[in-house]
C-alpha cells in the first residue's frame, strides 16, 4: 500500500506541474511577454534596415540603368560642368578651369618673318669682316679722336711738370685701334683674362703675335688712354645720363646689332652681370651669379642662337627720374622692333606680368614665362601647395590668358603664364609636366647661354674703369654676333670641328691685326729688333731683308756713344741692333742668332 499510495503522489505531482506550465504560456505569463516582445522588437529593425539597404541598392540600379540610357554626349557635358571652376583674385578678375574650345592657329601665333642675316651683311669675305660689321670704322673712330686727346693732354701736363724728361705721344689711327682689338679677341681665345700683359709679351712663356704686332709699352698705353666720349664735354651731360662715358658707343653697337640679324621665332629677355669690382654707382650685387658683383644689363637675345638683339644698361636712378623702374616699359622697349611677328618673348617672375602680356599680345607677340606668387591677378587657389600630388597640375584661362600650377616636389608650387598656349596639355613622358613647362624650359636660357659663351674666351683685362668694363664685354658680344652671321652664311665652314667658335675668333684677331703686322714686317731690318723678327717670322709672316739706304749711310758716320757722354766724347761706327742708338764696344753686347734671350733689346 505504501509503495502503491507514493506512486500516484508522484505521478499527480508530475501531471500538476505540467498543467501549470501549459497554463503559463497559454495565458502569457509577465516573464515570457518580456522575451518575446524585445524578440520582436529586434527582428522588426533587422527588417527595416534590410528594406531600406534594399531600396538604396533600387534605387542606385535605377540611376545606372538610367546613365546607361543617356547619350556620350551628355555625359562629357555633364562631367565639364561637374569641373567647371571659377576663381576670383584679388584684383577681380575671373579665371575658369574650363578649356577654350579648339580653333585654328591664332594670328599672333603665325610667325611673319624666319631667321636670316640681312643683306647688308652679305658682303663678308672672312670673319674679319664680320666682325667689321659690328665695329665699324666710324665706331673706331670715336675712339681714335678721343683717345688721342686724352693721351696728349696727359702728356702735356707731365711735360709742363717734368721739362727735363718729357715724353711725346704717337697719335694713334684707325688700323692701330683694329690691331688694339684683335690682340684683345686673341688674348681671349688663349684665355689670359687673368695673365698680365707682361707674359703675353715675354719672350720665354709669351706668344710671337702679340710681339710681332706692337710693342708691350704701346699696347699698355693703349688700355690706359682709351675713351669713347669727350672728355671736356662730360660734366654737363653726366648731369642727364650716368653713362654718359660710353653712352654713344653703346647707342652705336645696339644699332648695328639690330640691323645685321633676323632672329627666329622664340626671344628670351633676362638679365646678364658683368663682373667687376670696380668704384662705380652703377655696381650692383647680385649673390645668385657668378661675380656676384658687377655691372647689370638687360638683353634681349635669341633663343635658338643667344644672338644679342637689344640690351639696356642699368644705371639705377638717373638724374631727374622719379619713381623706380618701370619693368613693362623695359621688356617693351627691348622687343619693341620685333613686335607684330608673331614671336614669343620668354621671360623669368622678374619680368612677367598679367598688363605685360596683355599690352604685347595687342601687338600679335606673345610670352611665356614663370609668375609670382604675390601678384594680384592670381587666384589664392593656385598657390597653394598642401596638400596637392607632386606632378599635379592645375589649369586657369581667362579670355587668351592661360596660367598653370605646376607642383614639381612637396610643398612647392610653380606658377607659369602664356598668351601662347591655350589648352591644358601635359606630357606623361616627362613626369606629367605641362608642355608650358617643357616650352619655358627650351626657351628661357639665351641670356644665360650667351653670359656663358661669353665668360670662356673673354677678352676683358683687370680695369679700375668701368667703361673699360663695359667695352671689354661689348667686344665678347660682339665676337658671338659676329660668329652667329658667319655660320649663318657660311654653314659649312669648320662644320666637323668641336671648337669653331675658337677658330673664328683667331681668324677675326688675325685677320684685324693683318695690316699693321705686314707693315711691320715690311720695315727694314735695322728698324726691328732681333725678337720682333723672329716672332714675325714664327706666325710664318716674311720680314724684309733688304737695308734701306740711309742705313747704309749709317755705317760710315762717327757718332758719340750714348753711353760714354759728351766728356768722353768716344765716337764709333756700332749701332745697337734694337734701338739703333751708337754704342762703343764697351757697352755693346753681341748675341747670336739662336739666342731667345737679350736683355738689351726693347720688346
Amino acid at each position: 500500500l505504501n509503495s502503491l499510495f507514493s506512486f500516484h503522489f508522484h505521478f499527480y505531482f508530475f501531471a500538476l506541474f505540467c498543467v501549470l506550465a501549459i497554463m503559463a504560456v497559454f495565458e502569457r505569463n509577465p516573464i515570457f511577454d518580456d522575451e518575446a516582445e524585445s524578440e520582436s522588437s529586434s527582428s522588426d529593425d533587422v527588417d527595416d534596415a534590410a528594406s531600406d539597404y534594399l531600396d538604396q541598392e533600387e534605387r542606385l540600379i535605377a540611376s545606372d540603368d538610367s546613365s546607361e540610357d543617356e547619350p556620350p554626349d551628355a555625359k562629357r557635358t555633364k562631367a565639364a560642368a561637374d569641373q567647371d571652376r571659377k576663381f576670383t583674385c584679388k584684383s577681380g578678375r575671373v579665371w575658369t578651369t574650363s578649356v577654350p574650345s579648339a580653333t585654328q592657329t591664332r594670328s599672333h601665333n603665325i610667325v611673319r618673318q624666319m631667321c636670316a642675316v640681312f643683306t647688308t651683311a652679305s658682303g663678308i669675305q672672312c670673319p674679319g669682316d664680320a666682325i667689321k660689321l659690328l665695329i665699324t670704322p666710324a665706331m673706331v673712330n670715336v675712339i681714335v679722336q678721343n683717345t688721342n686727346k686724352k693721351a696728349e693732354k696727359v702728356r702735356r701736363e707731365w711735360n709742363e711738370k717734368n721739362p727735363d724728361a718729357p715724353k711725346m705721344w704717337k697719335p694713334t689711327d684707325e688700323e692701330e685701334i683694329y690691331a688694339f682689338i684683335g690682340l684683345l679677341l686673341i688674348s681671349g681665345v688663349f684665355q689670359s683674362s687673368d695673365e698680365s700683359v707682361s707674359d703675353l709679351w715675354s719672350l720665354n712663356n709669351g706668344r710671337p703675335i702679340f710681339r710681332s704686332v706692337m710693342t708691350e709699352n704701346r699696347f699698355k698705353e693703349l688700355l690706359r688712354f682709351c675713351r669713347f666720349d669727350d672728355n671736356s664735354t662730360r660734366a654737363a651731360r653726366i648731369k642727364c645720363d650716368k653713362l654718359a662715358a660710353f653712352r654713344d658707343m653703346w647707342t652705336m653697337f645696339q644699332t648695328n646689332f639690330k640691323k645685321m640679324y633676323k632672329p627666329s621665332a622664340f626671344l628670351t629677355v633676362d638679365e646678364q652681370l658683368v663682373s667687376t669690382r670696380a668704384r662705380s654707382s652703377l655696381k650692383q650685387y647680385m649673390p645668385c651669379k657668378p661675380g656676384k658683383y658687377g655691372i647689370k644689363i638687360f638683353w634681349c637675345c635669341d633663343a635658338e642662337t643667344s644672338y644679342p638683339l637689344a640690351g639696356d644698361i642699368y644705371a639705377g636712378k638717373q638724374p631727374g627720374q622719379t619713381g623706380r623702374m618701370n619693368v613693362v616699359d623695359l621688356v617693351k622697349r627691348l622687343v619693341r622692333p620685333w613686335c607684330g611677328k608673331g614671336r614669343n618673348i620668354t621671360m623669368d617672375n622678374f619680368f612677367t606680368s598679367i598688363p605685360l602680356a596683355e599690352d604685347l599680345l595687342a601687338k600679335k607677340t606673345t610670352i611665356v614665362g614663370t609668375l609670382r606668387r604675390n601678384k594680384k591677378e592670381v587666384p589664392s587657389e593656385l598657390t597653394e601647395a598642401r596638400g596637392r600630388e607632386v606632378g599635379s597640375s592645375l589649369f586657369c584661362f581667362d579670355r587668351q590668358l592661360t596660367l598653370v600650377s605646376y607642383i614639381p616636389k612637396r610643398k612647392k608650387c610653380v606658377l607659369l603664364l602664356s598668351t601662347m598656349h591655350h589648352d591644358d596639355a601635359v606630357n606623361e613622358d616627362q613626369e606629367g609636366k605641362p608642355d608650358i613647362v617643357l616650352f619655358y624650359n627650351e626657351t628661357k636660357s639665351g641670356v644665360d647661354t650667351l653670359d656663358q659663351l661669353v665668360r670662356v674666351y673673354t677678352c676683358k683685362r683687370r680695369t679700375r674703369r668701368w667703361p673699360m668694363v663695359l667695352w671689354f664685354n661689348t667686344l665678347d658680344c660682339a665676337g658671338l654676333a659676329a660668329y652667329v652671321i658667319w655660320t649663318c652664311k657660311n654653314p659649312d665652314w669648320n662644320a666637323r670641328k668641336s671648337q669653331r667658335r675658337r677658330l673664328f675668333l683667331m681668324e677675326c684677331g688675325k685677320n684685324l691685326v693683318d695690316i699693321v703686322l705686314q707693315k711691320r714686317a715690311a720695315s727694314p731690318p735695322q728698324s726691328l729688333p732681333y725678337t720682333v723678327r723672329k716672332a714675325i717670322e714664327q706666325i710664318g709672316t716674311a720680314t724684309s731683308t733688304e737695308r734701306s739706304e740711309a742705313s747704309k749711310e749709317e755705317k760710315h758716320i762717327y757718332r758719340r756713344c750714348v753711353f760714354c757722354g759728351r766728356k768722353r766724347d768716344k765716337k764709333v761706327k756700332s749701332t745697337c741692333i734694337s734701338c739703333r742708338k751708337p754704342c762703343c764696344n764697351e757697352h755693346l753686347r753681341s748675341y747670336c742668332e739662336h739666342c731667345d734671350v737679350n736683355p738689351s733689346t726693347s720688346q
